[in-house]
């Protein structure tokens, strides 16, 4: 008897489209919250001056420490959580850090002269892992 989810069982279950789940939920988790505290030093704003060659670097910490705070207490209780093996409460974590994440992100488009760095990557895969 053929049932409409059943190709999507048989993927779901295929090893090499999780390729982390061998190493397991807590230390994805954990990989993810050192990641995202990492991210938050990188630089993750560069700006050229215009009529000279010289481009300037920013962290995420310089332009946002208040977040950039927020972002750290988050990865922190995600760690703790992780710890705990308590990963329904990871979601709301790594939810609530994509947020502040997304909304920086798309604020660094709107400034003339100013563009994102490379330190987003990190921050992104932080976002994705947790």
């Amino acid at each position: 008897m053929y049932h409409p989810l059943l190709p999507i069982f048989w993927i779901a279950h295929i090893p090499n489209l999780r390729p982390l789940e061998g190493l397991g939920s807590q230390k994805v988790a954990w990989i993810g919250s050192i990641l995202l505290v990492v991210g938050i030093f990188l630089p993750t704003k560069a700006a050229s001056i215009p009529f000279r060659n010289v481009t300037i670097s920013a962290s995420f910490w310089d332009f946002a420490r208040f977040e950039a705070f927020l972002l750290i207490l988050l990865a922190l209780a995600s760690a703790g959580l992780a710890y705990a093996r308590d990963y329904t409460w990871l979601w709301v974590t790594g939810i609530a850090a994509a947020f502040f994440l997304i909304v920086e992100f798309f604020q660094s488009f709107t400034q003339s002269y100013v563009h994102p760095s490379w330190g987003w990557l990190v921050l992104f895969l932080s976002m994705v892992l947790l």
